[in-house]
């Protein structure tokens, strides 16, 4: 193979595999700079919807607090209270019965089961006390009279009676639901016309006043409502409540309500919604001390159709007397506005595929999925193809909503659980890979956790490009390197081979050719230059076997750095150190086992012992400073700056007692040995002119001695006759830069410490 097709493989070689380092450097280095900026930003977003649900939630609490000390409330919840012990005589008629049980079966009761997907009996809803019924039936199902107000609300609340219109359509409507319930009883409308008719003769006759009938109208409740209703109804509209509560303390009845649900004059320790997470915040509050509060969790609520409600309340004092309980009913829709962001994911960095949601303890959304309220179908599909049970997709489907409804049992929601917070790739509810960013998020009572996440498809799309792109730049660079490589292979050997013509002859003397046995162009340059070579090959020879004598002398006895500037001619050899670790080792015992041993038996062993050491000291880094008798002086972080060269030096520490303390045993040595170690400045050079010696100076060398010496005191305080006690005693700077790794034990206040063992990685 001739000289141009060598020089051509290896310019193809080197080229190719430039490139492909390269790209593979490039390649890796984008992944985790994206990698790095994707979940930086899932984190920054994640943290940002943890303050806004947190500065949310706390407003409410604070505000439900302060209302439950306003005497407006004191004295509203009072009214109410007597109001409703007025009315407890009062009984519905048997059409209004039948209205109000007719609103529960055909209304409320088909809605209730169409979520729950079971049907719901009329007997477990509907109230049986006479008062919560009267109540519900005028203040819920046929409300008479409206409420007129000032537009600031300056003057007290009147009511006023409707207009003669609007009276007449009024009873017009009301007779004939009147009739159509009667029907239902088994009463004949022509029974109530003909009373209606009867009274008005009678009231032609103009006969005696009798006394009037019992006029809801001008009822202490009906008062009440006069009085507070706009009130709170401006405040469950300015904060966004679905309702607001007033609840009697002594059997839990719910004597106000500003939406007027089912729930409303119902008893909540004994009625249809005694275990509901109204009733429970509603006791829990009576636990409570003045201007408090008590929160639940979402929960399946029954009046509201069975979608998920969440309460705060706060119990209601007069003086110390607890008259009552306030609660709200929080509103979802703006728990999902704050974690959608008002439905702009694109705005907030989050692409095609980002979210930020909430989860509960039990692994269930606190709120909506991004995929349900932008892509319902494909979300659908995407949880039948990874098993989830039809019957939780429907309820889902017409609920329209994921909370409490969507597991997310994933590795970051179990990470969270244990409250830690961090970034994973892992695989989200939908079974799709995904960044995840994930924190507990911890308010009162709300045990939830925060995920923001991002498909990793979408995420790494960037680097898919880029991996595309250097694959075709690649090929495309291979063509290139091989066409110059081909042109530089001929550059490079066409005065190559005029140089061989023309050393044959110089070497020759004659224009006749040699004979060459390599058939190559470095052959033929060998042979022409072998007589040239001759002739200096003997002059240069003992001059390279001194000098190469002399540098293995200097790499024996100096750091590497220190021959290369020895040899190179430098004279000044001194260098300051801000950040080193300096080893002061002393091994006591060498005498006696020289003496014991033949002396060059003994010599032998030890300067085995001493390479070893240099040897495990040059693997870690570290420059042997002196190794002569029994001291051993070493130093890291000279020649080469090392962020670690604490643990460094550390860990020769703990190779060099192992070392000893295996010569010990296999040549029946009795070494005692002590070391110390300290992190600071240091000096290190070459001193002398003649006797060259090099040293290490410097607070951190100055505390390595005496901390060597303290190590010393306490080997000889642990040692007898018997046993070879040694130990190692560091610095306050080397503990604290190694605690990670080793034990110490302090040595009293001096801020010494002594090395007991490596930490286990448990």
């Amino acid at each position: 193979m001739t000289i141009k097709s060598r020089f051509l493989i290896v310019l193809l070689v080197v080229g190719a595999s430039a490139g492909l380092t390269v790209s593979l450097l490039a390649y890796r280095y984008s992944e985790r700079a994206l990698r790095s900026r994707v979940f930086n930003q899932l984190t920054s977003l994640r943290a940002s919807r943890t303050e806004q649900i947190q500065s949310y939630l706390k407003s409410i609490e604070k505000k439900v607090a302060t209302m439950s000390c306003d005497p407006s409330v004191v004295d509203a919840v009072l009214a109410y209270r007597a109001g409703v012990t007025e009315l407890e005589e009062q009984d519905l008629s048997q059409p209004e019965a039948v209205a109000l049980a007719k609103y529960y079966r055909d209304d409320y009761l088909p809605k209730l089961s169409k979520f729950r997907g079971h049907e719901s009996l009329l007997e477990s809803h509907f109230p049986q006390e006479t008062v919560g019924q009267y109540l519900q039936y005028h203040y819920m199902l046929a409300p008479q009279w409206k409420i007129e107000t000032s537009p600031l609300n300056e003057l007290p609340p009147v009511v006023t009676q409707t207009s003669d219109d609007e009276s007449e359509n009024a009873d017009g409507a009301e007779g004939e639901d009147n009739e159509e319930s009667a029907g239902e009883a088994g009463e004949e409308p022509s029974q109530k016309k003909a009373t209606k008719s009867l009274n008005s003769a009678e009231e032609e006759q103009e006969e005696p006043v009798v006394e009037e009938p019992f006029s809801l109208r001008d009822s202490q409740y009906q008062q009440t409502i006069n009085r507070f209703d706009a009130y709170f109804g401006r405040v469950n509209d300015t904060e966004g409540f679905l309702d607001l509560f007033l609840i009697d303390p002594e059997d839990w009845r719910v004597v106000y309500s500003v939406d007027r649900g089912v729930d409303f004059a119902t008893n909540l320790e004994k009625g249809p919604y005694s275990g509901s997470n109204l009733a429970n915040v509603t006791r829990r509050a009576l636990e409570e001390s003045r201007c408090s509060f008590v929160v639940s969790d979402f929960d399946f609520y029954a009046p509201a159709y069975g979608t998920p409600s969440a309460f705060i309340a706060s119990p209601i004092f007069s003086g110390t007397e607890r008259v009552g309980v306030l609660a709200v009913d929080l509103p979802m829709d703006e728990i999902n506005r704050i974690m959608t962001g008002g439905e702009n994911w694109q705005r907030d960095g989050l692409g095609s595929s980002g979210e930020a949601y909430l989860v509960g303890s039990d692994k269930q959304m606190r709120s909506v999925s991004r995929f349900l309220l932008q892509e319902p179908e494909e979300y659908f599909a995407t949880l039948e193809q990874i098993g989830v049970s039809p019957t939780e997709v429907a309820r889902i489907r017409q609920t329209e909503t994921t909370v409490l409804l969507q597991t997310v049992d994933t590795e970051a929601t179990q990470a969270a659980a244990k409250g830690q917070s961090g970034t994973e790739v892992v695989n989200d509810y939908r079974g799709i890979p995904v960044l995840s960013s994930f924190a507990p998020l911890r308010l009162d009572e709300f045990d939830w956790y925060v995920l923001a996440e991002m498909d990793a498809s979408e995420a790494f799309a960037p680097l898919y490009e880029l991996r595309r792109a250097l694959i075709i730049s690649s090929a495309g660079m291979l063509l290139a390197i091989t066409a110059i490589a081909m042109a530089m292979a001929n550059l490079f050997t066409r005065p190559i081979r005029r140089f061989v013509t023309q050393a044959r002859r110089v070497a020759a003397g004659t224009a006749e050719a040699l004979s060459v046995p390599s058939g190559d162009e470095f052959g033929a340059l060998a042979k022409a230059l072998n007589e040239m070579i001759f002739k200096l090959k003997a002059a240069t020879h003992s001059a390279e076997n001194t000098a190469n004598r002399l540098r293995r002398l200097l790499d024996d006895v100096l750091p590497e750095h220190m021959a290369s500037r020895l040899s190179q001619g430098e004279t000044e050899l001194l260098d300051s150190h801000q950040n080193v670790t300096v080893l002061a080792a002393r091994v006591s015992g060498i005498d006696e086992f020289v003496n014991k041993s033949e002396a060059r038996d003994g010599v032998a062993l030890l300067g085995e012992l001493i390479s070893e050491l240099d040897e495990d000291a040059r693997e870690l880094g570290l420059d042997t400073v002196k190794s002569s008798g029994g001291d051993y002086t070493a130093i890291c972080g000279a020649s080469v700056p090392r962020l670690d060269h604490a643990r460094r030096v550390v860990d020769f520490a703990r190779l060099f007692t192992q070392k000893v303390e295996n010569f010990n045993r296999k040549h029946v040595g009795k070494f005692k040995f002590s070391l110390g170690i300290d992190s600071g400045t240091a000096v290190t050079g070459m001193i002398g002119r003649q006797n060259l010696i090099y040293d290490v100076w410097g607070p951190a060398a100055d505390r390595a001695r005496r901390l060597n010496l303290s190590a010393d005191l306490e080997s000889s305080a642990d040692s007898d006759e018997s046993t070879e006690a040694s130990h190692i005693v560091v610095s306050k700077k080397v503990m604290e830069a190694t605690k990670d790794f080793y034990e110490y034990q302090p040595l009293g206040e001096s801020g010494e410490f002594l090395l007991l063992d490596e930490k286990s990685e448990s």
